[in-house]
């Protein structure tokens, strides 16, 4: 519209209008609001002018923690939030949002929000509905720039970079993400119902059972079974049923710490249960391989809560290889809500930090 037009429509001259544009003067507040019922907007739409982005905020949100972080234009991270877990499809997309909420409010309280980028890489985001949800929900916040995905996308970004690669998830879910020529493939991630191994909920649940087991005398002795009595302070394992089926996916998980512990303390149940779903994740390298089509070392990745373990399971990785000496396997030990930084636009001043 022109200065024209508008003066029309407002009773004004195009003088008086072109003086508001230049900042000369201001108009009156009953004018400002014919102006936003002109444009159709809300009265903070017409003040919320556009500003640089000067702050990026990055979400991992993951099967069990729901990681918050606030970077500068510089790429130094101001503040980091943990909260629970924020995937849709365990506690519903209402609490998925109030979770992201607390954190977004929190983490952006000194700060305004139009000067912010957002890049929100949550498990289960993209699943069915979900990214569209999630999507404007975001919107209602008025970042400068908003963008949500999967976590994956958040792995990606942080220990992939750019090369062919192939990236291991080990952490409540297990599954591997191949990055060929800039486009990737999903490998497993089938959720806990029909994954096969390779995550604490699954050496967890073995866990749980093997104690089961040993109780009623199906299978072979174990520690695990002591340490679930002296946690639940119960007679039997058995009478805990009732709980374990109540606590979730992720309180399944949280009992694989049972697991390494017996096998610290020599259990050959414990290793089995470690070894078999490491054998899971040396499929899923070798079958990312395949997928690669490389005849040379192929770079692999290990991210996730299960690598703080990677002492004991790396070895068993490599012992379950077919081939162990045509990969090039590291663990990824920065914080995956990096790649969510990243996303949204912060620079990349520090790299990927890997070892192993």
């Amino acid at each position: 519209m022109t200065q024209e037009q508008i003066a029309r429509l407002l009773g004004y001259t195009a003088k008086a209008v072109s003086k508001w544009e230049c900042g000369i003067t201001i108009p009156s507040m009953e004018t400002i609001i014919k102006i936003a019922d002109i444009f159709n907007v809300s009265i903070d739409d017409l003040f919320d002018h556009c500003d640089e982005v000067e702050y990026y905020l990055g979400i991992d949100g993951g099967a069990t923690t729901t990681t918050f972080a606030l970077s500068d234009s510089e790429g130094n991270i101001l503040q980091t939030i943990k909260l629970s877990s924020s995937n849709p499809f365990d506690i519903g997309f209402e609490a998925a949002t109030k979770i992201l909420s607390e954190g977004i409010l929190k983490i952006t309280s000194n700060i305004p929000r139009r000067k912010i980028s957002l890049f929100a890489g949550l498990s289960g985001g993209t699943s069915g509905d979900m990214k569209n949800r999630f999507t404007a929900f975001f919107s209602d916040y008025k970042f400068a720039r908003a963008e949500n995905g999967s976590d994956v996308d958040n792995i990606i970004a942080a220990g992939l970079g750019k090369s062919n690669v192939i990236a291991v998830i080990m952490g409540t879910g297990s599954s591997a993400i191949v990055q060929k020529d800039g486009a990737y493939v999903l490998l497993g991630g089938l959720g806990y119902l029909f994954d096969l191994g390779g995550s604490g909920y699954d050496i967890g649940c073995a866990g749980i059972r093997a104690a089961c087991m040993a109780e009623d005398g199906t299978g072979e002795k174990t520690l695990m079974r002591e340490y679930i009595l002296n946690e639940r302070k119960t007679k039997t394992v058995r009478e805990n049923l009732d709980y374990f089926y109540k606590i979730g996916k992720s309180g399944i998980a949280s009992y694989c710490t049972i697991v390494f512990k017996a096998f610290d303390e020599g259990d050959a149940v414990a290793a089995d249960i470690l070894k078999n779903n490491m054998r899971h994740v040396a499929n899923l390298i070798e079958t990312g391989r395949k997928v690669l089509d490389s005849n040379s070392k192929v770079k692999t990745i290990l991210a996730g809560g299960l690598t703080n373990h990677s002492d004991v399971l790396l070895p068993m990785i490599k012992e379950s290889l077919t081939y162990p000496e045509k990969f090039d396997i590291s663990v990824y030990t920065g914080d995956v809500v990096y790649g969510a930084l990243l996303r949204a636009g912060m620079p990349d001043v520090r790299g990927l930090s890997k070892s192993g």
